[in-house]
């Protein structure tokens, strides 16, 4: 889940500027999409960081000091000349003045709990630009007095969920001709689904790690008195007396991490996941000696041989080979992206004969 959207819905009566990356060229920090929000007395998000994120969230306090409470407009920022940013190319940012928690922000939080898509509009220029809308494939939040431009940006922004289009700025005419340039911002689910089984000293110590990444985790123990009172929105606390049964209802493809406090309960586990044979990843807490023990075990239950070498044990990035739950946690953290990363190419470029594999 996005965190300037959570960090909106904290604060709904507090006026900030919200500033998204809408275009680049070149080399640059940030995707278009990346969005920060600015308040007088903090910040949630990043567009880039460095003298870009800098001379933002100036120009931002300086709309919020001067009291402006409506409109949107671009800012272009060459990062070597104007910045002397070693990126050196072109960032066009948006900023927009949002005065509240307004129904489109908590609509959205709603949609992207269901995992649900979503696009946010923004109009930068001409008469309509206070206007924001939020549209979804059976749902439209807001109005214009404009039909022509209300019904085109409409159908521009259901054209690019149905074909999962990345964010962009678009220019589209009104009902007199006249050109109106939009920001539409597209969400979508994540394809990067966690199971974290364990809610020891690391797992309290891998999840809050993994849940800053555009994720969704499950996070899975039998003692709901281990889990911490609070957890981000991307994460889901499951207290099950059989934790093996999760893995049933688990995505294909799914990323599963394993280390409960009970190695009977490890092995029940792991026994599920490898049977179920569709995981990207199946990493197991411990050491090479808990690893041969569990292979040895599982074989005599009929798992073959290529399949346990699927399972990663002991877990975590070689080179980072300290033993406290932060140490293992950021190694661990290291090794699923690399992951899926990897997992992201195979499917870019599948092998021959091509084989179409849905999400």
């Amino acid at each position: 889940m996005s965190t300037w959207l959570d960090a909106l819905l904290d604060a709904p009566d507090l006026p900030c500027v919200s500033i998204s990356v809408a275009a680049t060229q070149g080399s640059a920090p940030r995707e278009v999409g990346a969005r920060m929000l600015v308040w007088e007395q903090g910040t949630a998000g990043s567009v880039g960081g460095g003298n870009l994120e800098f001379q933002a969230i100036d120009i931002a306090r300086q709309h919020l000091r001067g009291g402006a409470t409506t409109g949107a407009h671009l800012h272009r920022f060459a990062l070597g000349p104007g910045l002397g940013q070693c990126c050196g190319g072109v960032v066009v940012l948006l900023f927009e003045t949002v005065t509240g928690a307004a129904t489109c922000f908590a609509t959205l939080h709603e949609l992207l709990s269901k995992r649900r898509t979503a696009a946010l509009i923004s109009i930068v220029d001409g008469s309509h630009a206070d206007s924001r809308l939020l549209v979804s494939d059976a749902t439209c939040l807001g109005e214009l007095v404009d039909e022509r431009l209300f019904t085109s940006l409409v159908d521009e922004a259901r054209d690019m969920l149905r074909t999962r289009g990345a964010s962009q700025l678009c220019t589209l005419n009104d009902r007199n001709g006249r050109p109106v340039q939009a920001f539409v911002q597209t969400f979508y689910p994540s394809d990067l689904q966690m199971l974290v089984f364990g809610a020891g000293h690391v797992g309290k110590a891998l999840v809050p790690l993994l849940a800053q990444l555009p994720c969704e985790i499950s996070w899975i123990d039998t003692r709901a008195d281990e889990f911490p009172g609070t957890a981000s929105a991307n994460v889901r606390r499951i207290d099950s007396s059989a934790p093996e049964y999760c893995v049933d209802d688990a995505s294909p493809g799914s990323f599963y991490i394993v280390m409960t406090h009970s190695h009977a309960l490890d092995q029940a586990i792991c026994e599920r996941i490898l049977r179920r044979g569709d995981f990207s990843y199946c990493g197991l807490i411990g050491s090479r000696s808990k690893r041969l023990k569990f292979e040895k075990r599982l074989h005599a239950r009929g798992i073959s041989a290529p399949t346990l070498k699927r399972l990663v044990c002991p877990i975590g990035v070689a080179g980072i080979n300290g033993k406290q739950p932060a140490e293992i946690a950021v190694a661990v953290a290291a090794q699923l992206l690399i992951e899926y990363g990897q997992r992201q190419v195979n499917e870019a470029q599948p092998p021959h004969p091509v084989v179409v594999r849905g999400e």
